[in-house]
């Protein structure tokens, strides 16, 4: 048993610390890897966050069919899923893709597929899958959601027109597919047709979100018993007890939030803006009590003559 812990964070320009990512990575003697994601986003500067979760880039060649029990066939979304049944689904990768590049007519984020509980990621479906290309199997602490295409987020944001992602570097035949493990998404709204919002129930807040994955290796599992089998590896007891007693959500205190888009994060820079605070404030105070007291003083002038 191995574990080691990465940390990536995300920084502004005047140095403020708006996101964190922990992940802890535990290699169990099975083969299988656990990892454990503490996601800290102070505040975001819309309303909702678009997505929670990891990205992927696999080979084309190992992620060619794709089998997943969720909701489906058909791509879903949290406020788009009430059509979508919950069975074992399965699916080419370049059927997916060509949701990307036929089903819209601007380049967007698409495909996804929700309340998955396993996600089976195969060269090949059925008997061809042989144990010297195997897949990859995936698992949630809680249901999650993905989405297979052939392009990278960056470059579906570039794009202006479909067919510029068919040339768009990254995307050749023999390039990588991009796998996107969401824990939370948002909705994509608009059941009002003259407004683009989303339902509160369906974004994603700030604050802080704890989920973890589980990835097995697949030799040649191409049965439904043996995919199950592989969906539940032995896990330690300790790692079992640390995600049951993980809370998936917590939200940001708003004391952290002032702290990180109004205080710098060097030290020097966060006690220089101290001072000034600190010097500003008795000068706020008496400024705001002074034009009070002018308020007060005229409103007793204008109402002190004869009454009639």
């Amino acid at each position: 048993r191995v574990e080691l812990a990465i940390t990536c964070e995300l920084r502004g320009p005047r140095g403020e610390l708006p996101a964190r990512h922990t992940q802890r990575v535990t290699v169990l003697a099975s083969g299988a890897v656990a990892l454990e994601n503490v996601a800290d986003v102070t505040a975001s500067e819309t309303e909702s966050l678009a997505r929670v979760g990891l990205r992927f880039r696999v080979p084309r060649a190992a992620a060619a069919h794709v089998r997943w029990y969720g909701r489906g066939p058909h791509e879903n979304y949290p406020d788009r899923r009430r059509s979508a049944g919950v069975h074992v689904h399965s699916q080419t990768a370049e059927a997916l893709g060509e949701e990307l590049t036929k089903g819209y007519v601007y380049p967007q984020a698409c495909g996804a597929r929700t309340d998955v509980r396993w996600l089976a990621v195969q060269p090949s479906p059925g008997p061809a899958a042989s144990s010297d290309a195997p897949g990859l199997l995936i698992c949630g602490s809680q249901p999650l959601s993905f989405a297979l295409l052939p392009a990278s987020d960056e470059a579906i944001e570039a794009a202006a027109h479909p067919h510029e992602l068919l040339n768009a570097p990254g995307t050749e035949a023999d390039s990588p597919l991009h796998l996107s493990i969401d824990h939370r998404s948002m909705g994509v709204g608009g059941d009002v047709g003259w407004l683009r919002t989303v339902r509160p129930e369906y974004m994603v807040p700030a604050g802080t979100h704890r989920w973890t994955l589980i990835l097995s290796p697949l030799a040649g599992a191409t049965g439904q018993d043996d995919l199950l089998a592989a969906a539940a590896p032995v896990l330690p007891p300790d790692l079992i007890d640390r995600v049951q007693r993980s809370v998936v959500h917590e939200a940001t205190p708003w004391s952290r939030r002032v702290a990180t888009f109004w205080l710098p994060a060097p030290p020097v820079k966060r006690a220089v803006a101290v001072a000034v605070w600190a010097a500003a404030a008795p000068l706020f105070v008496s400024w705001m009590w002074a034009a009070l007291m002018g308020s007060g003083e005229q409103d007793g002038m204008m109402g002190g003559g004869p009454g009639r």
